[in-house]
């Protein structure tokens, strides 16, 4: 027999497996500090990284992600992480948030709205979009500096561009 999986809408993010990455969502920085996931990281002798996994507690017992692997919660508030060739054969996103509610969801506030800019912003990062040249920058607010873009941050700057309409003049 075989089977089609019922559409259910589930939160998830990329994992890039940095300590600091600026689009954890606020349920997944719940379960660091409560534990439930460890982020454990190998340094060489000079402190550079070469290696970071992060153990997830789930009701199977603790798993493993690797750095790019999905982390899902799921229908239930359950927890686990998925690798991404299964995660893209299987998700696509769910085309009923707004990107307000995308970029929230990635612990970003929405800062200022006007005629010709609006911006998000969260501890770590600022997010700026400028109507008059159809153009978005992204900094870090502790030395302005460019940071990486994961596919979740990805996927809410690409929702906010559909809203304001900058694709269809394109």
């Amino acid at each position: 027999m075989k089977f089609v999986k019922k559409p259910v809408v589930i939160e998830a993010f990329q994992w890039l497996g940095s300590p600091e990455q600026v689009e954890d969502p606020e349920w997944a920085i719940e379960k660091i500090n409560s534990g439930e996931f460890l982020i454990a990281t190998i340094r060489n002798n000079r402190e550079q990284i070469i290696d970071c996994s992060m153990y997830i507690k789930t009701l199977e017992g603790t798993m493993t992600a690797s750095i790019g692997d999905w982390i899902i919660k799921g229908v239930n508030g359950e927890v686990y992480p998925c690798k991404p060739e299964i995660f893209e054969k299987t998700y696509q996103i769910s085309s009923s948030e707004t990107a307000q509610e995308m970029f929230e969801n990635l612990g970003y506030t929405l800062d200022a709205k006007a005629e010709d800019c609006m911006s998000y912003s969260n501890k770590n990062n600022q997010l700026f979009f400028y109507e008059f040249n159809k153009t978005y920058s992204f900094r870090r607010l502790e030395d302005d500096m460019s940071e990486w873009v994961g596919a979740s941050l990805h996927q809410a700057i690409t929702q906010q561009i559909k809203e304001l309409g900058w694709l269809d003049n394109a």
